[in-house]
């Protein structure tokens, strides 16, 4: 006799947010919402509308970049179009590919954009400020932690 073997899913709690929490999200975080938004909240981070808007890293709400598509809501590092396949596969943020850098706090979230296009490829965390990456010539500059195509961008 054969059995079969499912692999254990975890089901992540998804509820709707009161109007209450609600007010209480927008006053913390840098965005309004629709009045007629669905605004729900799990344990990766709040969707609006059934998309991921923010997600928690560390305690801390992020933009996703679905979000980051629509606003402009962290400093931006631009990469040329050679590092651009790196970054959609996960890849750090290394100081050759970094073309220009708006003003970055050290250990500050930040949005990789591409060259031409300054389409939202990845947030990060800086591992150095704005200043110290445009003085070095070589390194790791910025710790990605969601990406294009990544699980949260899939979700």
């Amino acid at each position: 006799m054969r059995f079969l073997v499912f692999k254990r899913c975890v089901i992540l709690s998804r509820r709707r947010l009161r109007n209450k929490e609600i007010r209480t999200l927008a006053e913390a975080l840098p965005v309004s919402f629709d009045k007629n938004a669905v605004i729900e909240q799990d344990d990766k981070g709040v969707l609006v509308n059934g998309e991921y808007w923010f997600f928690l890293y560390e305690g801390v709400f992020v933009p996703s970049l679905r979000l980051l598509q629509q606003q402009s809501l962290l400093p931006e590092v631009t990469v040329d179009m050679g590092a651009v396949s790196f970054v959609v596969r996960g890849a750090d943020i290394m100081r050759p590919g970094i073309t220009d850098v708006q003003d970055v706090d050290k250990d500050g979230f930040v949005v990789v954009v591409d060259q031409n296009h300054r389409k939202p490829l990845a947030v990060g965390r800086a591992l150095v400020s704005g200043d110290d990456m445009r003085a070095a010539s070589t390194g790791r500059m910025i710790q990605t932690i969601h990406y294009v195509g990544d699980e949260l961008w899939n979700s």
